[in-house]
């Protein structure tokens, strides 16, 4: 299971870079980005909007794996959604899938979609996550919701990219241990694990 965004993906020779950072690009494929893309970063990680796909991203993309096939491309989608403990964690799962997911992916071209390596999940706070809103109840919910997620992403190509926990959490390691199973299985399915590592010191 691969720690991090950027963690130990393999460099293929010497077409990728040496360097662990990269970019995650949200609004568009500015020229800084394309500098970015031109470096050949291990990882490249993208946001999709909930009503469909920036083509400057899509664009950003295809010149990355261009440039860079060994490259690993993540895909996050932005979504306004949000679960609670009130939610069935497997009907959340589907739904996040179909409503969130599927639109915009669905508004690219099936070329397109095949240069996606990863797909994340929600967003930090937007479902309940390891420890919290109470412990065990937010780890457990986590668990089914990803349990559920996961095999929709597999079957249609991806690898999940489970977790994006927010910096911080969980706030004890006991609070993991419901979350194993939906770890081995985004191991099992050569998945990567999110965990958003923020610094003051930037």
């Amino acid at each position: 299971l691969l720690l991090g965004a950027c963690a130990v993906f393999p460099v293929s020779g010497q077409s990728l870079s040496n360097s662990k950072l990269s970019a995650h690009l949200i609004n568009g494929y500015t020229m800084g980005s394309s500098n970015i893309v031109a470096g050949k970063p291990r990882v490249l990680k993208v946001l999709a909007l909930d009503s469909g796909f920036p083509s400057g991203l899509v664009q950003a993309m295809r010149d990355y794996k261009a440039k860079a096939p060994g490259g690993k491309i993540v895909v996050r989608v932005y979504s306004p959604k949000n679960y609670s403990l009130a939610d069935d964690p497997t009907a959340s799962a589907l739904d996040f899938w179909t409503t969130v997911i599927q639109p915009p992916l669905n508004s690219i071209s099936a070329a397109d979609r095949a240069l996606i390596d990863y797909l994340e999940g929600p967003n930090e706070g937007e479902t309940p996550t390891l420890g919290y809103p109470s412990s065990p109840q937010g780890s457990q919910w986590l668990n089914q919701f990803w349990t559920n997620l996961t095999p929709l992403m597999v079957a249609a190509g991806y690898k999940p990219c489970v977790g994006s926990i927010a910096v911080g959490n969980p706030g004890s390691f006991s609070d993991l241990d419901p979350f194993v199973p939906a770890l081995r299985q985004a191991k099992a399915a050569g998945g990567a694990w999110s965990y958003h590592a923020y610094t003051i010191q930037y």
